[in-house]
């Protein structure tokens, strides 16, 4: 009753009250997040380690067993399963509910790093996945074209890719259905033999010689001047001319060097045609509206750029 008759007595003072509480609950429901999806982490832990031109036989020795044994004194592990295929090993932890699966993701980290002497010493990198909604892309383009587009990685990875990269929000662009080119290097093995080549020494010249080397500085009064040594190889002729041995032998001598383009192994279609595919993965916490709306902006800038001139592109955003 003491409430009732304060309105009655101080109307103005309640109206503005209320008027506040308005104004106040109208400015946060424009602060809340939207989300297409709950916000759900998946208590895996997914670990893959890619390794070229090995068999399964290859993969199960000297890559999956040292990382079975290592990974398997984790704690509240529910279930382990491996997977060793051509060119690759795949371990999938799965963990009680509960678990901080990203924890987790440190910890499998850990566990391998103190292995690695005991993985091949030429594997490169070995890749740790975490289950999130929020790795789940929140755009899905296509890109389509009159001509091939099985060349232009370069063009779509600048222009594209690393524009999109660089908004707030955006933690990751994938680029699908077509790859970088890249230098093969084909050894001949009666020419190897021929020629009494070590090929572990040949691939430790080759990696010694593509490479950067800082020379030091040069000072005086008022300059400081760094010195760099740029030995990487700039086109196919100084791969074909690289020397291999003292006796100068070339690697034209002894291999076939080739310009190649990367196997794909996932393929987009528009329309029934083959076509280029970007997924945009955002950042966790960031607004999925706010993000989605500045990505599509920034697609229509690209379009417009000389380099996309005849190339359609085609977006489908999650919000709406």
């Amino acid at each position: 009753m003491w409430f009732t008759k304060l309105a009655l007595k101080r109307p103005v003072t309640i109206s503005m009250l209320f008027v506040c509480a308005l104004v106040m609950g109208l400015a946060s429901s424009r602060l809340l997040p939207l989300e297409f999806f709950p916000t759900i982490q998946f208590p895996i832990t997914f670990v893959q380690a890619n390794y070229p031109g090995a068999s399964p036989e290859e993969i199960e020795k000297n890559i999956t067993r040292p990382l079975e044994e290592s990974l398997a004194t984790m704690g509240s592990i529910d279930q382990m399963r491996s997977f060793s295929n051509q060119d690759s090993a795949q371990v999938l932890l799965i963990f009680d509910w509960g678990v901080n699966a990203k924890l987790k993701g440190v910890e499998a980290r850990e566990k391998i790093d103190a292995i690695r002497d005991e993985l091949p010493a030429d594997l490169r990198r070995v890749f740790i996945f975490t289950g999130s909604t929020n790795n789940q892309p929140i755009i899905q383009a296509r890109l389509s074209a009159k001509t091939d587009l099985s060349d232009s990685f370069q063009v779509l990875n600048r222009q594209l890719k690393q524009r999109l990269e660089r908004i707030p929000g955006v933690s990751k662009v994938e680029i699908h259905g077509v790859a970088a080119k890249t230098y093969q290097i084909q050894l001949i093995p009666e020419r190897i033999s021929g020629y009494h080549i070590d090929t572990n020494e040949l691939l430790q010249r080759l990696q010694n010689s593509n490479s950067l080397i800082s020379a030091g500085e040069i000072r005086n009064l008022d300059k400081k001047i760094r010195v760099t040594i740029n030995q990487e190889f700039k086109n196919l002729q100084d791969i074909q001319n690289f020397v291999v041995n003292d006796r100068g032998i070339k690697l034209s001598d002894i291999a076939k060097v080739s310009f190649s383009k990367e196997d794909i192994e996932v393929g987009r279609h528009l329309d029934q045609k083959y076509a280029v595919g970007i997924n945009v993965i955002r950042e966790a916490g960031s607004n999925m509206v706010a993000t989605a709306d500045a990505v599509i902006a920034e697609m229509k800038k690209i379009e417009e750029l000389p380099d996309f001139e005849g190339i359609n592109l085609f977006c489908d955003g999650k919000p709406s």
